[in-house]
């Protein structure tokens, strides 16, 4: 937990949580922001296959979703519990027999009491001979308590980008939410290798994070990173990996989220029969709790 005073119109203290603990509520305290997101989901790893047959990439993992609300002072007791979503890990590598991809793992929940969840990303699927569809956005919920929320308060965070039959699709991007990782590129039934997409922007109404890059360097390019967020906002989501017709070279890993709860990139499908494998999904990222109490 980092602390931070401030000093204003109100006095008032931050206090950032990227681990669980415990809030304790200052006895002079008049009223309690709390802005929580959840952790990204993994994104699917591609498939791997022969010749003739098609094989797409695995789906970005959903963003986390995002809660902002005050509370007054009455509203809350003395302690309150503060949980911190993990991220969702990618799915592995699958080769080198034909397979189908491995799905990510969802983010986890990002929680204050009973009173705030915000959800985690959904998962990438893996790739399979069929387009799959992008981890879900993690869901933010409020519970309880006459307090006045604010703009932004309970918000789904962008979805996963597709594994589509050619190449990948972008994660989705909107508001102040992070991103979702984008969809790994495909290899068709002719073999023709394509590239992976672009992670969804993170805040974009905020700070407009860029997302992770697609791979675009040549077979089996690796996707870019998401971006971070220096304020506590929400981050981009990872980049997809590029897809490979050689079975010697594997497909491109997808790119891990942005701080906080980007979704993972997709992994890129790949070629059985020799040495590859297909593309890993990216990891999604940590959530985080900021709160700010006003004197």
């Amino acid at each position: 937990m980092t602390f931070i005073p401030f000093t204003g119109a109100y006095a008032a203290t931050i206090q950032v949580y990227t681990s669980s603990d415990t809030y304790i509520k200052p006895s002079n305290a008049k009223a309690v922001f709390v802005y929580a997101i959840g952790g990204g989901g993994g994104g699917g790893s591609g498939r791997i296959g022969a010749d003739g047959a098609l094989r797409t990439g695995g789906s970005g993992g959903g963003a986390g979703g995002i809660v902002r609300r005050m509370f007054m002072s009455d509203d809350l007791s003395t302690s309150t519990n503060v949980g911190i979503g993990a991220g969702g890990t990618g799915g592995g590598a699958v080769g080198t027999a034909a397979s189908d991809g491995n799905p990510g793992i969802a983010g986890g929940n990002t929680s204050f009491g009973s009173m705030v969840v915000a959800s985690g990303g959904g998962a990438g699927i893996g790739g399979t001979t069929t387009a799959t569809t992008g981890g879900s956005g993690g869901i933010g919920t409020e519970v309880g308590s006459s307090s006045a929320s604010t703009v932004c308060s309970a918000a789904r965070g962008n979805h996963g980008g597709n594994g589509s039959t050619t190449v990948g699709v972008a994660g989705s991007a909107g508001g102040c939410l992070p991103g979702g990782g984008g969809g790994g590129g495909a290899v068709d039934a002719a073999n023709n290798a394509y590239v992976g997409a672009a992670g969804g922007t993170g805040s974009p109404t905020l700070e407009n994070l860029t997302g992770g890059a697609a791979g675009g360097g040549g077979l089996g390019s690796a996707g870019g990173a998401g971006n971070s967020s220096a304020y506590r906002n929400g981050g981009s989501g990872g980049g997809s990996g590029t897809s490979s017709y050689n079975n010697t070279i594997s497909g491109g890993t997808g790119g891990a989220g942005g701080l906080y709860g980007g979704g993972g990139g997709g992994g890129g499908a790949a070629k059985s029969g020799g040495t590859a494998l297909s593309g890993a999904g990216g990891n999604g990222r940590n959530g985080v709790v900021t709160i700010i109490t006003f004197y």
